[in-house]
């Protein structure tokens, strides 16, 4: 059985909704997005070094939501993820609240932790765990750290100024959807 939560890195857990993170903003937008894609991503902006901020996990919808900077919302254009205007933390999209029973903060491990998630880097991460997972699937066997060795050759590239260091080769997505930020 595979566990709900299994990042690479020791991130903290607050085991409720309140109180919200003190470093958390009001003005934030939040993007929804399913756990396994969600931490395979952020584990992944963690081993860049890029800016990752605090998340709420819903168990009972396998959901994260996940604070980014204000104005997001108006320019995620992704068929891996949603991303609402506001701080509004809930996991039903539609007016009626869902129900929601076991909901906590998961926090990035000390001294990385920023007040909200860089939403380019995190597109970008999301599409590239997204692009392993369909590969790997399809190659029948779990895919690796995201950037890992399994992508074609295809898709490797030396150097990406704004998401990873020089001595890391990464994987890029054919594909980026991402525009405006």
């Amino acid at each position: 059985m595979t566990p709900l939560l299994s990042p690479r890195h020791p991130w903290r857990l607050q085991f409720s909704e309140i109180p919200l993170p003190a470093t958390l903003p009001r003005e934030s937008d939040v993007v929804h997005v399913s756990m396994g894609l969600g931490m395979a991503a952020l584990d992944a902006m963690i081993d860049f070094e890029n800016r990752v901020g605090p998340l709420l996990c819903c168990i009972t919808h396998r959901r994260l939501l996940v604070p980014v900077d204000s104005g997001t919302a108006s320019l995620w254009r992704a068929s891996h993820s949603v991303c609402d205007t506001g701080l509004a933390l809930r996991c039903s999209r539609q007016g009626t609240p869902s129900m929601c029973h076991d909901r906590f903060w998961v926090m990035p491990p000390e001294p990385r932790a920023y007040p909200t998630t860089d939403a380019m880097a995190f597109h970008h991460r999301l599409s590239l765990a997204r692009a392993q997972m369909r590969d790997s699937s399809r190659l029948g066997h779990r895919p690796h750290a995201i950037g890992g060795s399994d992508l074609p050759s295809a898709f490797t590239v030396q150097h990406d100024p704004f998401l990873a260091p020089p001595e890391h080769p990464q994987r890029v997505s054919a594909a980026k959807s991402f525009v405006g930020i």
